[in-house]
């Protein structure tokens, strides 16, 4: 029965055949998926990078380094598109360009905001990180909050720092 069969011939076709499958996957996940999110991201925040990859089994979609107007707008705005094209289970980070005034501000800053996060006294938060700010010279901070995160926006010139703070997980980072 398998007399008439060269191994040779079986073994050539098998790679083409999965030669083909990869390319096809290849090319729709390029084509059907990247590309259009790539666009839609675009439309959010122009001039950005937009990298995907795999965490742990989780998609991870980092955007960026580019300034943004309203951190958590474009998050929201990002996360949203990144969820219609991948799924669920995909986590956003928007990369960021700080130099040592926004890391330094962010140790300051960092403890009322996890403090408001922990009592729920989101103006008291506020206030001492105000505090905090206006006696740093030039370093601006932005806070916002919707009912998932707090957002952190640290400025110094060409510089930035971002900081999204989940409040459902009490202290988790993105």
């Amino acid at each position: 029965m398998l007399q008439g069969i060269k191994p040779f011939r079986v073994i050539a076709f098998a790679i083409v055949g999965l030669a083909m499958l990869w390319g096809g996957q290849e090319a729709y996940a390029r084509l059907a998926v990247e590309q259009p999110l790539h666009q839609a991201i675009a439309a959010v925040i122009p001039e950005s990078a937009v990298f995907t990859h795999k965490e742990s089994g989780q998609t991870v979609v980092e955007v960026g380094p580019v300034p943004v107007s309203d951190l958590g707008d474009a998050y929201r705005q990002v996360l949203k598109s990144a969820q219609e094209r991948l799924g669920e289970d995909v986590q956003v980070r928007l990369l960021d360009d700080p130099d040592e005034q926004c890391r330094q501000l962010w140790e300051q800053v960092q403890f009322p905001i996890y403090q408001g996060l922990a009592t729920g006294n989101y103006g008291e938060m506020k206030k001492q990180t105000d505090e905090i700010v206006q006696k740093s010279n030039g370093v601006t901070v932005r806070l916002s909050i919707d009912h998932d995160n707090i957002y952190v926006q640290i400025e110094k010139g060409n510089h930035y720092m971002y900081r999204i703070i989940s409040g459902e997980k009490r202290g988790e980072q993105r």
